[in-house]
């Protein structure tokens, strides 16, 4: 009869935050590789990474995507008369409304 042996559990690895910052920069800069990957190749939990990437990482986005604000910029047809400015209309999705807007205006908004 075989015995099975357990597998040993590693010690978890405490990295500085230098480590961190060099380990999410490599990533950023290595095209192709998944996060995946890169956490099987550097011995990363994938839940440490995604942490580390939420507190440490850069502000840019792997797709090229901007983050933060971004200047919209709406033919007239979008845009209806205010009628009442003072007063929050809707909120959707996390952008507030200040006024009536047209169903196309906010598909443009959350395209």
């Amino acid at each position: 009869m075989e015995e099975i042996i357990p597998a040993k559990r590693k010690a978890p690895v405490r990295r500085t935050r230098k480590q961190i910052v060099k380990l999410l920069k490599d990533y950023q800069s290595r095209e192709g590789m998944t996060i995946i990957e890169f956490c099987k190749q550097h011995d990363i939990n994938k839940s440490s990474f995604y942490n580390w990437q939420k507190r440490y990482g850069t502000k840019q986005s792997r797709l090229g995507k901007p983050t933060g604000f971004v200047s919209l910029e709406l033919p007239p047809a979008f845009i209806q008369p205010a009628v009442n400015v003072s007063a929050l209309f809707a909120e959707v999705k996390g952008i507030r409304l200040y006024q009536v807007v047209s169903c196309e205006y906010l598909k443009h908004l959350l395209s």
